[in-house]
């Protein structure tokens, strides 16, 4: 399988940028310890998703970023603006990531869901294209099986 993880976030309703991961493949230790959150007793993970910071270096200029504290995880990069389907990676890795979301004109994004594809970040744009094409919605559906 070319996606390894699935990682479900809804937005919190208390806050601007928060969102928090509901349910999750639950296999990615970088990446959950990147989520936990040190100031939540429960261990929740969470992650922001913010307007692009300038002080962010990178040749791809993206309007979004997924972050946690000072540490930005991914930016996201949307080929097409008509499609809510967006592909980044994971810094400090070699891992790739889709992200599909909600568009809500009213509300903004208010889920956002996250699938991983290991050792794939070379190889990102032309998931995104495979994934939109619907090349990967079997794997989409077996990530969505191991969802707890």
């Amino acid at each position: 399988m070319i996606l390894t993880n699935l990682y479900v976030t809804e937005k919190a309703l208390d806050r601007k940028t928060r969102f928090n991961v509901t349910i999750a493949t639950h296999d990615h230790d970088f990446l959950e310890s990147l989520l936990t959150s040190k100031k939540d007793p429960d261990g929740c993970l969470s992650l922001y998703l913010v307007n692009r910071p300038r002080k962010f270096k990178g040749s791809d200029v993206t309007d979004k970023s997924v972050t946690k504290g000072s540490f930005n995880i991914s930016g996201l990069y949307y080929p097409d603006p008509e499609i809510p389907i967006a592909y980044g990676d994971i810094n400090e890795t070699e891992d790739a990531l889709i992200f599909r979301n909600n568009p809500d004109t009213e509300n903004g994004i208010t889920r956002l869901e996250i699938f991983v594809a290991a050792g794939q970040k070379h190889n990102k744009r032309n998931l995104y294209f495979l994934f939109v094409d619907g090349e990967l919605d079997h794997e989409v559906e077996i990530l969505k099986s191991r969802l707890t």
